[in-house]
């Protein structure tokens, strides 16, 4: 929130960059992810200028859609994050619609980092 406050940047959702941080050391994983944001921003695009969807209903197609891919992509390469899966691809892809591909993927990633350096140091005070 305080990076969407100071930049104007969405990152894909309040979660999002929490999913990528504890996901960091998988990049198989986030490379699906990613592949899986830019099939649903495209499916959002066709679906914004055909039909005009916006809003809620535009965040439900989105996720809608990003659950048919993690099925599809579940039955090609085995299992799959949930949250990492579907719920990432389909708030990231709701933001790449409205913020566009680079303050997106800018925005989650560097607040991914940010998020699992922070939680490094947090964890490094207790052990």
């Amino acid at each position: 929130m305080l990076f969407y406050r100071q930049t104007g940047w969405g990152t894909g959702g309040m979660v999002t960059p929490g999913i990528l941080a504890m996901h960091l050391a998988e990049p198989f994983n986030l490379g699906l992810a990613l592949a899986a944001s830019l099939l649903t921003w495209l499916f959002l695009v066709l679906l914004v200028r055909f039909t005009g969807t916006y809003g809620r209903q535009r965040l439900a197609w989105a996720m809608v859609f990003a659950l048919v891919l993690r099925m599809a992509a579940q039955a090609w390469i085995g299992p799959t994050s949930l949250w990492l899966g579907w719920v990432v691809p389909g708030l990231m892809a709701a933001d790449l619609e409205k913020f566009g591909f680079a303050p997106t993927f800018g925005g989650a990633y560097s607040t991914a980092i940010a998020a699992a350096l922070a939680s490094q140091i947090v964890m490094g005070f207790w052990a």
